[in-house]
């Protein structure tokens, strides 16, 4: 197994639910529990990349981290992010910063952004907006959008400095421009709710039919629920299935509507029972049964 697929891993065992605190392997069954001791005694008989194929948490993240000292920044960020998060291991924004400023150092300015987000909401140490800003600027000017977006995400919602909607507009329109979905689901709702431009639904519908071309789910929901709203039950199912599809469970939710009740689509409860199901179990509590 090539050692580079490692960080991925250790995010994956969250997913799977195999992991849920940093400092060993641990399983979401109960049942399945009681063996952790003797799977940990055997585990320190393996080497650490045995023990990292077989859930051991921390040999996972010790290979990860050598990497990442010895120079692999996109490693260092990678760490940075899970630390950041609270993901496989526990959240410690203190070594979360001082991963992401390693990469960020190194020239892997992606983590630039993620570092000047520490510095601009005071994560992991002293809180300093200007340096936190010309971080993600420096991530921005080298065509990092993620940087872009933090810039703006910090200046629309005033986090750190004073509330500048304009500037997060102007923003978000030079990253959507760039083809970044996100970045024109922003400057959609911008639109939409007149927020530092003046309200506008019909820029406010083509920002988010170029963000669904992006694959923005949110995006696509969005504009089924407008299409529904303007009794155009065709369309609205079309883009409510875009956006199941690509992991919206509201939109799932909203679809199992249209099916139930025949909007744009031939009539099936069965399909609509099949959806709402998706939905609950994605998360979406309002499809559960009550």
């Amino acid at each position: 197994m090539a050692p580079r697929f490692r960080t991925a891993l250790l995010a994956a065992l969250v997913g799977v639910g195999m992991v849920i605190t940093w400092g060993g392997c641990s399983s979401s069954d109960e049942g399945e529990n009681e063996p952790a001791t003797a799977e940990g005694e055997e585990s320190a008989a393996l080497s650490p990349e045995e023990a990292c194929e077989r859930g051991d948490v921390d040999a996972c993240y010790e290979i990860e981290l050598e990497a990442c000292e010895g120079g692999d920044f996109e490693r260092c960020r990678e760490l940075g992010n899970l630390r950041s998060l609270g993901e496989a291991i526990a959240q410690d924004y203190a070594e979360a910063r001082r991963l992401y400023e390693k990469a960020c150092d190194g020239g892997y300015l992606i983590a630039c952004a993620d570092l000047g987000l520490l510095y601009t909401l005071g994560h992991g140490g002293d809180q300093d907006a200007a340096k936190g800003i010309e971080l993600m600027e420096r991530a921005c000017d080298d065509g990092e959008l993620f940087g872009c977006s933090s810039l703006g995400m910090v200046y629309s919602e005033g986090l750190g400095v004073d509330q500048d909607l304009p500037q997060a507009a102007e923003i978000y329109r030079k990253i959507c421009d760039a083809g970044d979905a996100d970045g024109c689901w922003e400057l959609g709702v911008m639109y939409d709710q007149g927020l530092g431009v003046d309200k506008d639904e019909a820029k406010t519908v083509e920002l988010f039919h170029k963000a669904c071309e992006g694959d923005h789910a949110v995006s696509c929901g969005a504009l089924g629920m407008v299409y529904r709203n303007d009794q155009d039950d065709a369309k609205a199912a079309e883009f409510l299935r875009e956006a199941c599809d690509l992991g919206d469970m509201q939109a799932c939710a909203f679809l199992a509507q249209s099916y139930a009740q025949g909007l744009g689509v031939d009539q099936d409860e069965a399909e609509a029972d099949r959806l709402l199901r998706l939905a609950c179990e994605g998360g979406y509590a309002d499809a559960c049964p009550h």
